[in-house]
């Protein structure tokens, strides 16, 4: 065979290897969905008074978007998102809502960043409300991100439910200011925990405890359910970038809960005054409604599966 018929050859066959392994073959990750510190990916998103979403414990500072799929957006009065707001609704005209009060002094800025939306939206400022930018045109950036991040969270939430359990615990229910500690068993590696109903009633606190090189992904094939001041925290070094915890769905979630480490929960999120996610982001497969001080620190989630 001709040099110039091998050559022919190699490249046909790399062509044929290249498009036959998809390109992220044992690489799934939460791509643009990283970026956000909140995704309704489903629904209408409404955020009561006094929130603070989208600042970071990292550093250097890496400041978390929220974004809107399908529906429209409300932000309570002093309600402060740290970077960007981005609303998306193929249904309707997009509305993003800011919440004011004639009582104001001053403008309050409570998105840091840009207020967009697809083609068409409208913005509906408050007394004494602003945004730091505007885009109602549909070609913002942080749309394009947003239409990224709804793909991209699909995605690696297939490939999450497709995971063979490494390790299952019955449902846990822990009464009022009862602990339980959940021991990782797979070291150095993926550990996919199965857990059915988790239930912690007021002051109650599940751990999860594990090494710095660990990633988990907690699944909760039940319904998640917090009382007041309940806690899911991660100890021993687990690191809160590398855990993902995927709910069924949320039963009541009562004043002052919080969860350590990213949430997705694939329905509907209704969360009660002060709900805390630390160190990660609120991912809902329906619409969000929270109720005052919703607060969420964000740190980007780095899980690969």
């Amino acid at each position: 065979m001709s040099k110039v018929s091998w050559t022919a050859l190699a490249l046909a066959i790399g062509f044929w290897i290249g498009a036959s392994v998809p390109a992220n073959a044992g690489v799934v990750n939460l791509g643009a969905a990283a970026k956000f510190a909140l995704i309704a990916n489903g629904g209408d998103l409404f955020l009561g008074d006094g929130c603070d979403v989208g600042r970071t414990s990292v550093s250097p500072p890496v400041l978390g978007d929220v974004g809107v799929w399908n529906g429209d957006s409300e932000l309570g009065y002093k309600c402060k998102l740290a970077q960007n707001l981005a609303d998306i609704n193929n249904s309707s005209t997009p509305t993003i809502t800011l919440d004011g009060d004639p009582a104001l002094v001053s403008t309050t800025v409570p998105v840091a960043g840009e207020c967009s939306t697809n083609a068409g939206g409208v913005i509906n400022f408050g007394f004494g409300t602003s945004c730091g930018a505007t885009n109602t045109g549909g070609g913002s950036s942080h749309i394009t991100d947003l239409n990224s991040a709804h793909s991209d969270l699909a995605n690696f939430e297939a490939e999450v439910v497709s995971l063979s359990a490494t390790q299952t615990i019955p449902s846990i229910i822990l009464d009022r200011s009862k602990t339980k500690k959940v021991f990782d068993t797979v070291h150095g590696g993926l550990n996919v925990i199965d857990i059915g109903t988790v239930t912690l009633d007021d002051y109650a606190t599940l751990y999860f405890s594990g090494r710095a090189t660990d990633k988990l992904v907690i699944r909760i094939t039940g319904t998640l359910t917090m009382g007041s001041q309940a806690k899911i925290v991660l100890i021993g070094g687990v690191n809160n970038k590398k855990t993902y915890i995927d709910a069924t769905a949320l039963g009541a979630i009562d004043n002052g809960a919080s969860v350590d480490g990213t949430l997705h929960v694939q329905s509907d999120c209704l969360l009660s005054r002060k709900f805390k996610v630390k160190g990660g982001s609120l991912y809902c497969e329906g619409g969000v409604g929270a109720d005052n001080f919703l607060e969420i620190t964000f740190v980007p989630n780095q899980l690969v599966l």
